[in-house]
């Protein structure tokens, strides 16, 4: 830690610090009051903001004009890119889509079809549960001596 010996250069020390921006200050003060020598501007029209006054192009810089036609060339070639690219999407999203809802309607066509055949399954194997268990009482009958129960022969 250093030791300052005496408020003597403790002050000292504080009036250079102090002292360094108000020269730096006197400079960019000295630098604005400097005139500088601008071009005499034409007369421009009065614009109290009420209205956007626009000169007309012999009354602007032709190398301006030619920058400004040039970036707006650019700007609208990309806008019209933009616009292309967001049709072709919008068209492959369409299309992405047709061909999901197809493809949804044929797996829906298919559970359909498969939930039917089971239930035809199911009332088939009820049918034949039924029949085996009527042919199974039957035999079991005509075993126990009702012939009226007993198959007929062919």
């Amino acid at each position: 830690m250093t030791r300052i010996a005496s408020p003597a250069l403790a002050l000292v020390g504080l009036l250079f610090a102090t002292a360094a921006p108000v020269a730096a200050q006197d400079s960019v003060d000295r630098l604005l009051r400097t005139p500088t020598a601008t071009p005499p501007a034409a007369e421009a029209p009065v614009n109290d903001g009420e209205a956007d006054i626009q000169a007309t192009d012999d009354q602007q810089d032709p190398e301006e004009l030619r920058v400004t036609r040039a970036l707006n060339a650019e700007i609208t070639a990309r806008n019209e890119l933009a616009a292309a690219q967001e049709r072709a999407e919008q068209a492959a999203f369409e299309a992405e889509r047709a061909r999901h809802e197809a493809e949804a309607a044929e797996i829906l066509r298919q559970r359909l079809a498969w939930e039917e055949s089971v239930r035809a399954a199911d009332e088939a194997r009820r049918r034949w549960d039924a029949d085996r268990a009527r042919w199974e009482a039957d035999t079991r009958a005509c075993q126990d001596g009702d012939r009226s129960r007993c198959a007929r022969p062919n």
